[in-house]
């Protein structure tokens, strides 16, 4: 029996986990993510450095052999500093993405994250396309702005366990969502992420206000018999 755990998280993306891949460039693969949304969660991509071609190349491959509904959550990660410098006419990038009708954008690491997070939030009013904002957080004063200045669907606290990219300012995981939850509307779920390997650390986390939990690749999905 398909166990569901209800959460603001998973009701938002109509899953029964509460759990995300982490989009992590050249790692999580358009097969783990279908993997993924096949257990009861949902993937995001890792655009990395990848021109817009190659982005509607993964996110059709994540979406192949899934079912209609499924192929709705198949998401993306995108690099701030990686659009401000490769997001162009010539290689327009998130409005590729946009126009694959992705279930959300995961936006992290940049100065000016606002002004992508505007464009979304046009797109989604023009094409009448729900696309959720995702924004990434390493520190309490990030995610205050993500909160109150974007109105971000979903934020992601990133705890100082966070392998790859990450901040020496980020408070530990566990810490991190026992100081966010508190200051985020109920109505925006708040992802945990960073070194989170296990069944204990994730029903730590929820209890301690997550609403859902973000596993990269070296966490084993099937482990964690999702369906």
């Amino acid at each position: 029996m398909t166990q569901t755990i209800k959460s603001e998280f998973a009701q938002l993306f109509g899953i029964s986990a509460p759990i995300a891949t982490a989009p992590m460039a050249y790692a999580t693969t358009p097969a783990l993510v279908a993997s993924a949304i096949k257990a009861g969660g949902i993937g995001f991509l890792g655009a990395g450095n990848e021109p817009a071609p190659k982005l509607a190349a993964m996110i059709d491959q994540a979406r192949a052999g899934l079912s209609p509904e499924q192929q709705a959550l198949v998401g993306m990660g995108l690099v701030g500093w990686v659009m401000d410098r490769f997001n162009t006419g010539d290689d327009p990038r998130l409005n590729t993405v946009l126009d694959k009708e992705v279930s959300g954008i995961w936006l992290a690491y940049g100065s000016d994250l606002g002004k992508y997070v505007e464009q979304i939030r046009e797109h989604s009013k023009r094409t009448g396309h729900k696309t959720r904002v995702l924004v990434n957080v390493n520190t309490i004063d990030e995610l205050n702005r993500a909160v109150n200045e974007w109105k971000a669907d979903v934020v992601i606290v990133q705890g100082s366990e966070a392998g790859g990219r990450g901040s020496i300012n980020s408070p530990p995981t566990l810490e991190f969502v026992r100081q966010a939850a508190p200051l985020v509307p109920s109505n925006i779920p708040v992802l945990a992420a960073g070194g989170i390997m296990n069944g204990i650390q994730m029903a730590a986390l929820l209890e301690a206000g997550a609403s859902g939990i973000v596993l990269g690749h070296d966490c084993c999905w099937p482990e964690f018999d999702l369906a």
